[in-house]
């Protein structure tokens, strides 16, 4: 077997390595945080700001039920940690979802996924950001040259999956 000789960047030293060897440096610009919690990702290079984007991933994982109502969701310090965020900025979405009706905090227990009862209103606010949803959507697969034809297939994968 051809052993190379290649920097080592975490010990400063060379490595000797093999063909059959592989090693992988990410620099942590790029990465992208994930919580075992009902899979919310947090990506630092996205400009989309942090706690938007948590917004973004619970309310998703509660509308494809990878978050059960009922379910518990993990403390703040918890995700914090996790998501490698300040936890204000989760106790502020964690705020804002409950004011919303989406989740729900019990005194010395824990945060929770509400049970949804809409009244006629909200279901009517709901089917109005459905409809600017799916025009966006529409909207996005003509400007890259797709049709629906070819996003169906990847929607119903994504669909079985879960996501």
């Amino acid at each position: 077997m051809r052993h190379s000789r290649v920097p080592d960047p975490c010990f400063g030293r060379n490595a000797d390595l093999t063909p059959d060897q592989l090693t992988l440096y990410y620099c942590s610009s790029t990465l992208t945080y994930m919580s075992p919690w009902g899979g919310f990702a947090i990506d630092p290079a996205d400009r989309t700001p942090l706690h938007a984007q948590l917004e973004r991933g619970i309310k998703a994982a509660i509308a494809t039920g990878r978050l059960d109502v009922g379910e518990q969701l993990p403390t703040v310090r918890q995700l914090a940690v996790e998501l490698r965020v300040n936890a204000n900025t989760v106790a502020k979405v964690y705020a804002y979802l409950e004011r919303a009706g989406m989740l729900e905090t019990r005194r010395g227990v824990g945060t929770f996924v509400a049970a949804r009862t809409d009244s006629p209103q909200e279901e009517s606010l709901r089917l109005t950001e459905l409809n600017r949803l799916v025009d966006r959507f529409l909207a996005d697969l003509s400007s890259h040259g797709f049709r629906v034809e070819d996003a169906r297939p990847l929607i119903e994968s994504r669909r079985l999956q879960g996501a």
